[in-house]
């Protein structure tokens, strides 16, 4: 017979419940635990086991004490000596309706805030067992970043490469690729991000810039990175030795990963421009528009490509007035 059950018949990839677990399995490993579920996430379930038993739920569970958190409806498959229910949820804040039974003698909260509410929806003393959350103290992944398109010339293959090499090393790192050409990469540590106009913005935040392309005749994003202090990954074309970048280069067919751990520190400036020389210095008479955007309303379901998704029919847009024109004339939005 089992000593403590936990019933938790789905066992999400990420979430409060998924967390409570972890840490009273981590924490209590010594204990007789056993987790019970019907469906999970195999990334979860690998967590859980390298402290406690996790089973699938499969006919009647016998054991001294079962606990259950919102989900009860297994509980006439449970024989138990005490049947007892966590409140993880603020029910009267989040609109949940109580799941009690006749069966659960004793409710445990996770906070305060969620005994309060559960005992003033339902009338019934909550005590308060707070998490034990103790997470590892954890080494931060290398965060890398690339701004480009996932084609052949740009070095899609390369960056399928290199992030092959990185998990065979086991390397732990998160890689931002700002870019339309969304799963173009199927790595789950591979991160696609909307393309933004100020990708710079990011760059602090980035252990190392990645770009693997074919060729380059000068390559603004990573002079952007040097600039910001950070290393670059590129593939060895010669504007790398004329401009200076400071990082890593890579032969066009590397098959061997780099040393990228500890990026070095980056003193970079750029090669003064002749610009000053070229121009007229004839003053402007130009002024920027007005930033002045009107209202229209989708009256059919299309795909914006300014806006790179798709639109659902009675969706309000703020556009600009040209815009909103195209839009009106295409007959797919009308005036707000």
């Amino acid at each position: 017979m089992d000593s403590n059950i936990f019933i938790v018949p789905h066992i999400n990839v990420i979430g409060g419940v998924e967390a409570f677990l972890y840490y009273i399995a981590k924490k209590y490993k010594a204990r007789d635990i056993t987790v019970y579920y019907k469906w999970g996430d195999y990334k979860q379930i690998e967590r859980l086991e390298q402290f406690v038993r996790v089973k699938k739920i499969d006919g009647k569970i016998k054991c001294k004490r079962v606990f259950f958190a919102y989900d009860i409806r297994d509980i006439d498959n449970v024989e138990a000596e005490e049947y007892l229910q966590i409140i993880h949820a603020d029910y009267k804040a989040q609109n949940i309706k109580p799941n009690l039974h006749p069966k659960i003698t004793k409710y445990y909260a996770v906070s305060k805030t969620a005994a309060d509410s559960f005992t003033e929806l339902t009338g019934i003393e909550c005590d308060v067992c707070h998490i034990p959350i103790k997470p590892d103290k954890r080494k931060k992944p290398l965060i890398l970043l690339s701004a480009t398109r996932l084609t052949k010339e740009k070095g899609k293959e390369r960056m399928i490469r290199l992030a092959r090499l990185l998990d065979a090393e086991g390397i732990s790192y998160k890689w931002l690729v700002f870019t339309n050409d969304r799963n173009a990469i199927d790595n789950p540590n591979v991160i696609f991000c909307k393309p933004d106009l100020n990708v710079v913005d990011y760059m602090p935040m980035a252990d190392w810039f990645i770009q693997l392309s074919d060729s380059e005749a000068y390559c603004c994003a990573a002079c952007e990175a040097n600039l910001q202090g950070v290393p670059v990954i590129m593939t060895d074309l010669p504007m790398v030795k004329e401009l200076g970048l400071q990082g890593i280069t890579l032969p066009l067919d590397f098959d061997e990963l780099p040393v990228i751990t500890h990026p070095p520190k980056v003193d970079f400036k750029l090669p003064t421009d002749k610009w000053a020389k070229m121009l007229t210095t004839d003053k402007t008479t130009y002024k920027p528009p007005k930033n002045d955007k009107v209202t229209v309303k989708a009256i059919m379901r299309y795909k914006d490509i300014e806006l790179n998704r798709t639109v659902n029919r009675g969706e309000l847009l703020r556009v600009r007035p040209e815009r909103a024109k195209e839009l009106i004339k295409k007959g797919v939005c009308n005036e707000a």
